[in-house]
């Protein structure tokens, strides 16, 4: 079959090769953005830890040229570190690219779906592992 990866997604619906290329080039252009995004949240909090933090005109003068305040200086940090996990997400699914494993359920080993696979390209669980996933969780952490 030209064109056609032998993937199979949930409802067994045929994964081209266009588009596991389209979704590549999705996760590449998201990788891109989300690397920029992440040098320059970097960036200002580099610059941050040069101010002199027992000058209060020095302090205000960074946040004025940057237009933040304090608070929003720790929700950089948090948002930086669940960026880098979102790239490892993406990155990991570049590689399933590569490897031909790419759509296929890292825990049950079975198809993901077109639809899920579109929402999220990054995604190594179906919806299947999802819900078994949280039957888990409830059941061991559920109170009686």
């Amino acid at each position: 079959m030209d064109g056609v990866n032998t993937q199979f997604n949930e409802s067994n619906e045929v994964l081209t090769t266009e588009e596991i290329s389209l979704l590549e080039w999705r996760l590449k252009k998201s990788r891109q953005e989300l690397t920029h995004e992440i040098e320059e949240k970097e960036k200002i909090l580099l610059q941050f830890n040069q101010v002199d933090l027992s000058n209060q005109t020095e302090i205000e003068t960074f946040m004025h040229s940057w237009g933040i305040a304090l608070k929003d200086l720790e929700r950089l940090s948090d948002l930086i570190l669940a960026q880098r996990r979102y790239l490892n997400h993406i990155q990991r699914a570049l590689q399933r690219i590569q490897n031909g494993t790419y759509g296929i359920c890292a825990m049950t080993g079975r198809p993901i779906s077109k639809d899920r696979l579109w929402q999220f390209p990054h995604t190594a669980l179906s919806e299947e592992a999802l819900h078994k996933d949280e039957s888990n969780l409830e059941n061991r952490y559920a109170i009686t």
